[in-house]
């Protein structure tokens, strides 16, 4: 009795273990083929090769965007070789909240406000 319950749970665990990776790769794929849009629209997005690109996007004065802060700076300190961060100010810069927008719609997500972080 035992070594079948064992084996069933052996089984359930192999089928959410595929179930997971197929999950994970599809969600890749789906990122890299809009992430790619973007950058075709604004290559100024493009990061360094190898290296996982985090979007942020706050206003200056928003007290919830002053507390993200300290953690993506020590994020990119910390794994200087693996992360690169691009800041976009969206209150006082037309441009950047034009590509805030623009990455939002992209990436299919409803604008809310600041801070606001998209990675690729």
């Amino acid at each position: 009795m035992l070594k079948k319950r064992i084996l069933l749970i052996s089984i359930i665990l192999g089928f959410i273990a595929v179930g997971f990776i197929m999950l994970n790769n599809s969600k890749t794929d789906d990122i890299d083929e809009i992430t790619g849009n973007i950058i075709l629209e604004y290559p100024e997005l493009m990061g360094e090769k190898n290296k996982l690109v985090i979007y942020f996007f706050y206003g200056e004065g928003c007290s919830h965007c002053a507390n993200q802060k300290p953690f993506l700076e020590q994020l990119e300190q910390t794994y200087p070789d693996k992360i690169e961060i691009k800041r976009y100010e969206t209150w006082s810069n037309p441009e950047n909240a034009e590509l805030f927008r623009y990455v939002a719609s992209v990436y299919e997500v409803q604008i809310r406000g600041v801070p606001t972080t998209f990675y690729r």
